[in-house]
């Protein structure tokens, strides 16, 4: 005699009852025949999924895979994968199996989701993950607790929807599995193979293709120069290179001293014996590589700490001061007329000195400079690609999401990480040469201009001048009143002139380099005649 429930009661008891146990499962290589947590095959066919299809019904299957891995390693055994403009497909193979004797396939309908993440290798072997929010790159990040190592790639799935809960919780979790603007690892796709390839196989076949190309970038220099933290002969480098105005030192005449500065004078051509070395070299820095103007923190610090420095003016006989100028105030209004010969409208002078910085002045106007130095050199440096570095390790790492019913929550089970592996340089390709077909001689008179160049009229009448003329340097300086032009060219032409000037300049440095053997290589064919 068999009880049956009402099916309210049915569902109040399941709700009571302990989540169903779920079987482990296995994400491993294909086949066992990867060398970590992952089998990774590069094709060179333009389809690649027919040819890996094919190779997997082959009853050779193995060993055609097998024979397909044929990337070099490098000096430390670490293979060195294609990118795709090497003409070459990353496969990546896994099979997902049930932890019970015999391994048997997972059902297709137990698979929920799945995915890999691609995660770079510090040298100290720590993980760093790159995340996106809103599908905009963030950057490399680095996998801060180890617990954070296998968690969920979605953070809207790292709290489970598990039987029990309260209806506010649960309405709490769907909600943030609804955020969009939450920062999130980026996640590859997975795909199962078709069912005659995993029936042939007996296996459940998963397969992806390896990003080892990206246009997102950091929006930040991850390695940015700290110049004050630098040690040893880059500090002494640095110091040295700094101008000794903002160091310790004693005080320091002009020999222009109290006249009104004149445009003429060139600060940026002045000699040891000028008395304006010094002063130009600090204008240079402070205009280009401090950027004293620039109005950020570390710039408005460093003008206040130099404004703190008052320059003598005026004096009298007896060499009492009585008018003063701020350092970092004078040196503005003095750059546009000793570095941009303007003229001195406002009958600016020279200072009658550079005043004494004791140690510990000169510390801090050092400290300060190199503040602002890097906050320069961050301005200038650009965002950082993803694969910025040749010598940059990587690896990755697979996982599915198993459904066991409606009753149970969603089980997360990861594979092992691949083996680590380096992308080779765009330059360092083994692919064939691109052919590019280039006219004959005696075909030159049919080649027709098939790409035009709009120029503006300064730039017109200075390419229409006397190219004999412009070469002796005795062209004029074109005015901007004019006619614009629009000139067409023929790109196989083009081509030839840019050819003929390689090869020319390529015999010149290789007296130098001794390249020509490696850099270019020709070989005789025979043409095809008309009717062959």
């Amino acid at each position: 005699m068999t009880a049956i429930l009402h099916p309210a009661r049915a569902r109040r008891m399941r709700v009571k009852l302990p989540p169903r146990p779920h079987h482990d499962a296995h994400l491993r290589p294909l086949g066992q025949l990867g060398e970590g947590g992952a089998l990774i095959v590069p094709f060179t066919e333009p389809s690649y999924t027919d040819a890996l299809f094919a190779d997997l019904l082959a009853d050779n299957w193995q060993q055609r895979l097998l024979d397909r891995r044929t990337y070099d390693t490098d000096q430390h055994d670490i293979p060195r994968l294609s990118p795709p403009v090497h003409a070459k497909t990353n496969v990546i193979l896994f099979e997902l199996a049930c932890a019970m004797p015999g391994t048997p396939p997972v059902a297709p309908n137990k698979i929920d989701s799945m995915g890999f993440v691609l995660r770079r290798l510090t040298s100290s072997g720590q993980n760093l993950i790159w995340r996106k929010q809103n599908k905009k790159p963030l950057g490399w990040y680095k996998i801060a607790q180890p617990a954070q190592f296998e968690a969920d790639p979605d953070p809207g799935r790292q709290m489970e929807l598990a039987p029990g809960k309260s209806d506010d919780a649960l309405a709490a979790v769907a909600a943030l599995r609804n955020q969009t603007a939450l920062p999130a690892e980026e996640v590859f796709d997975l795909y199962r193979a078709p069912p005659d390839v995993c029936a042939k196989l007996g296996k459940t076949v998963l397969f992806g293709t390896l990003p080892l190309a990206s246009l997102d970038t950091s929006p930040a220099a991850e390695d940015a120069v700290d110049y004050a933290a630098l040690t040893g002969t880059d500090a002494e480098a640095l110091n040295a290179h700094l101008s000794r105005l903002i160091q310790q030192g004693q005080a320091e005449d002009f020999d222009k001293a109290g006249q009104v500065l004149s445009r003429s004078w060139k600060a940026q051509e002045q000699t040891e014996d000028s008395g304006l070395t010094d002063l130009a070299e600090l204008l240079r820095q402070s205009q280009n590589e401090l950027g004293l103007e620039a109005g950020t923190q570390a710039s408005r610090s460093l003008l206040a700490e130099l404004n703190s420095i008052r320059l003598p003016m005026t004096q009298t006989n007896s060499g009492v001061v009585t008018s003063t100028y701020a350092a970092g105030d004078w040196l503005i209004a003095a750059a546009p007329i000793l570095l941009g010969e303007q003229t001195n409208s406002g009958n600016l002078r020279m200072p009658l000195r550079w005043p004494f910085r004791s140690s510990a002045k000169g510390a801090t106007l050092l400290a300060k400079a190199k503040a602002a130095l890097s906050e320069r050199a961050g301005e200038f440096q650009p965002d950082t690609p993803k694969f910025d570095n040749d010598n940059w390790l990587y690896h990755v790492k697979p996982f599915v999401r198993l459904s066991h019913g409606p009753e149970c929550p969603i089980r997360l089970v990861w594979g092992q990480h691949s083996r680590t592996f380096r992308i080779r340089p765009w330059w360092d390709s083994d692919a064939p040469p691109v052919k590019i077909g280039l006219p004959d001689v005696s075909d030159l008179k049919d080649v027709k201009p098939n790409v035009a160049f709009e120029m503006p009229p300064i730039l017109a009448n200075l390419l229409n001048k006397d190219p004999k003329k412009l070469a002796d340097g005795e062209g004029s300086k074109p005015s901007g009143v004019g006619l614009g032009w629009l000139c067409s060219f023929s790109i196989p032409i083009i081509t030839i002139c840019a050819f003929i000037v390689l090869n020319i300049f390529l015999s010149l440095f290789n007296i130098f380099f001794s390249w020509m053997l490696w850099i270019k290589i020709c070989i005789p064919i025979p043409v095809k005649k008309e009717g062959a």
